[in-house]
């Protein structure tokens, strides 16, 4: 049984090999690389609004819903015209203290 060649796509002048489709929506053609886990939180030090929810124990849209509630305070601003929102690391152990206290009251 003879193989047959890899498909190539062109790009820039440069030939690559063609990947698998894996994506889950349209365009995507390889599988995305994990983030490395956040094992440890630094006070001072800037976490992203995406990295946020795993330091307060909830799922991404739970986090999302308690932000849109009230429940969690918002985030920061990492520059006045940009896009980039956050915690610092501080503001995340504050929140987790909230919360532990709050749970400590409803026990």
């Amino acid at each position: 049984m003879k193989k047959s060649p890899k498909k190539t796509v062109t790009t820039n002048k440069r030939k690559l090999a063609a990947r698998p489709y894996t994506g889950a929506g349209a365009g995507h053609s390889y599988v995305k690389p994990k983030r490395e886990p956040l094992n440890e939180l630094h006070p001072d030090l800037w976490y992203r609004l995406s990295d946020a929810f795993r330091f307060i124990g909830c799922a991404a849209s739970q986090f999302d819903n308690k932000l849109k509630a009230g429940e969690i305070e918002p985030p920061i601003k990492l520059s006045a015209n940009g896009r980039i929102r956050g915690y610092f690391g501080r503001d995340l152990i504050r929140m987790q203290q909230a919360i532990v206290a709050a749970n400590k009251q409803v026990a």
